[in-house]
């Protein structure tokens, strides 16, 4: 999630109400296509992680500000307010599962 290699289709990225700023957008994003019947694809890439040296500035800090962005976006945003003009294409299907779609 956090190698800020993504890629959408434009009609479901344009009707998230996107609301982070830095390093939140990751977990926003993840969070708002989970709530989605979006396909998702994983494909590997080379990762060469920076040094401290070449600038990489992350703590335990960055660690707790994730943590708290995952369970405000999974949990304390609803459907409804996370989405404008979603197609029906990616809207759950809530008669098999209710609570894929909770207000």
């Amino acid at each position: 999630m956090e190698t800020c290699y993504k890629v959408f289709r434009a009609d479901l990225l344009k009707s998230m109400n996107l609301m982070s700023k830095r390093f939140g957008i990751e977990v926003e994003l993840a969070a708002y296509v989970a709530k989605t019947r979006a396909r998702l694809f994983e494909i590997p890439i080379s990762y060469y992680p920076r040094t401290r040296l070449e600038g990489k500035k992350i703590n335990w800090k960055d660690g707790l500000a994730a943590l708290r962005h995952l369970v405000y976006f999974n949990y304390g945003r609803s459907f409804n307010d996370s989405f404008t003009n979603l197609p029906a294409a990616y809207r759950p299907d809530t008669s098999t599962n209710p609570m894929a779609h909770r207000d």
